[in-house]
């Protein structure tokens, strides 16, 4: 029988310490609690957020990589894939 999930989604203008988080809710419940990003006028799950899940699945599949170096090469990989915002000059 799969996993009931549960999924939060918090509108927050202010940046939250955290960008996921999953609690257990009981037996074979999740609660997942998300930050959302406008982005064009919608609300969505941003880039930074989009890494955080990712780094969080990436964690999650530690156990399954051939060795603690291939999960660090992984890892690796996926911190540089960080989003950074662009740079641009304000004072020309």
């Amino acid at each position: 029988m799969p996993a009931r999930i549960t999924v939060l989604l918090v509108l927050a203008v202010a940046a939250l310490p955290f960008a996921a988080r999953t609690q257990q809710t009981g037996p074979g419940g999740i609660m997942k609690a998300l930050q959302l990003s406008r982005i064009g006028g919608r609300w969505a799950i941003g880039p930074v957020q989009l890494w955080w899940l990712d780094l969080e699945s990436l964690d999650d599949r530690r156990k399954s990589f051939t060795s603690r170096t291939d999960f660090l090469k992984e890892r690796e990989k996926l911190y540089d894939s960080f989003p950074a915002c662009l740079s641009h000059s304000t004072h020309g």
